[in-house]
C-alpha cells in the first residue's frame, strides 16, 4: 500500500490526484478558497452540501461570506479574518445559517 501511496505522492501531479481522493471522499467538509484578497471559493466537496445545504457547484466563484448569517459572532469573523492576514493556523468554531457548529482549520 505505501508503494501506491509513494507513486501518487511522487507522480506528475504532485499529490493533487491523492488529495483530489481524500476530499472528495472525506465525511468533513471540505472548502478551498484561493489566495485573492476576495478569497472567492475554488472548490467545495460533498460534505460541505451535507452541513450547509449550498450545493458546491452554485458557490464556485462566491465568498465564504455565504455562510453568515444573523446569529454569526462578529469576534469570530474578526478572529478568522486576522488569521488568514499570517500563515499561522487558527481553530476556530463558527456557525453555519442553521446555527450548527462547525469547525474550520485555517492552515
Amino acid at each position: 500500500m505505501s508503494t501506491t501511496f509513494e507513486k501518487l505522492m511522487n507522480g506528475a501531479d504532485g499529490g493533487l490526484a491523492l488529495l483530489q481522493v481524500l476530499a472528495e471522499n472525506s465525511f468533513d467538509s471540505v472548502l478551498i478558497t484561493d489566495a485573492s484578497a476576495e478569497g472567492k471559493i475554488i472548490y467545495a466537496n460533498k460534505s460541505f452540501k451535507k452541513l450547509t445545504g449550498h450545493d458546491p457547484s452554485a458557490i464556485i466563484g462566491k465568498t465564504p461570506r455565504i455562510l453568515q448569517g444573523t446569529g454569526t459572532d462578529s469576534k469570530v469573523i474578526a478572529r478568522l479574518s486576522a488569521a488568514l492576514k499570517f500563515p499561522l493556523g487558527l481553530l476556530s468554531s463558527v456557525r453555519d445559517r442553521s446555527s450548527k457548529i462547525c469547525i474550520l482549520a485555517i492552515l
